[in-house]
């Protein structure tokens, strides 16, 4: 796991280099979309992942929301980061598929 924390104090966000998939199309990752944005990384944001087939092929804030078994086969590079409700859900889901690209955090 790469990181555990609030996202203010996740430094890698802020690194030019990463890529990014934000777990979760809904409210918070609205949020956390919009955190990348006020530190105008917002072009790091490759896709929003989600479980809910009904919001795969639509875009959230300009970005294509994809299904997590797609995005596992075709990102592995990428980090994936998460907040909120499920968090601990999605975190477990991604331990199982061995990724290790992993930013868990909390949304102030």
């Amino acid at each position: 796991m790469e990181y555990i924390g609030d996202i203010i104090y996740d430094e890698k966000i802020l690194d030019t280099r990463m890529q990014f998939i934000i777990y979760g199309a809904g409210k918070v990752g609205r949020r956390i979309y919009e955190y990348f944005k006020i530190n105008d990384r917002q072009d790091s944001i490759r896709y929003f992942c989600d479980a809910n087939s009904a919001l795969w092929g639509t875009k959230v804030k300009g970005v294509v929301v994809e299904g997590p078994d797609k995005l596992m086969e075709e990102c592995g590079e990428y980090q994936f980061i998460f907040a909120g409700q499920y968090a601990d859900e999605i975190c477990r889901f991604l331990l199982k598929k061995v990724i290790k690209n992993i930013h868990y955090v909390w949304i102030s």
